[in-house]
């Protein structure tokens, strides 16, 4: 279910600060060392914007709880990817995240060292663990297979209800 369906403002972020890549080809061919992809991501259009490959997804989240920006009070990352330990003891916001069972990049011991930082700054934050998916479910998910719909779909919930607590 879409957040905009539960009622609240959905919004994109413009990661590429106004700068989108040229889709003058198909986006599936591109790779690493294309010319014109190497171009956009060092200088951007005009080499006026630089940019990095970013991860789409929750290390986005997490830069933008950093303290001391105030830009969101409040964040949900399904299946953290990549996130350092210095970013988990910026953040300032509230915080919740939703992991997968068989994660092999959200691991079993990133997880705990998360819960740890998190445990230390003593905010309100939440990890939800679902069984038997693996990460990527939120988005990259079967729906026919019962566990990964039950694990979208209480993952969706589960930022709903935090949302609407501390929103």
């Amino acid at each position: 279910m879409p957040y905009s369906r539960a009622g609240y403002l959905t919004l994109p972020l413009d990661i590429l600060s106004g700068d989108p890549f040229p889709l003058h080809k198909a986006f599936a061919i591109l790779s690493p060392t294309d010319d014109i992809t190497q171009d956009w991501v060092t200088r951007g259009t005009g080499g006026k914007s630089p940019h990095g490959i970013p991860q789409i997804g929750p290390i986005y989240l997490v830069r933008f709880l950093d303290e001391g920006k105030g830009k969101i009070d409040v964040g949900f990352g399904a299946h953290p990817t990549y996130v350092s330990e210095e970013l988990w003891k910026s953040r300032g916001a509230l915080s919740i995240a939703a992991a997968g069972e068989r994660d092999l990049i959200f691991t079993v011991e990133l997880r705990r060292q998360t819960e740890e930082i998190l445990k230390k700054k003593g905010e309100v934050w939440s990890i939800a663990l679902y069984s038997g998916v693996a990460h990527g479910f939120a988005v990259r998910g079967y729906p026919e297979r019962k566990e990964d719909k039950w694990a979208m779909n209480e993952a969706f919930w589960q930022a709903a209800r935090f949302f609407g607590t501390w929103l």
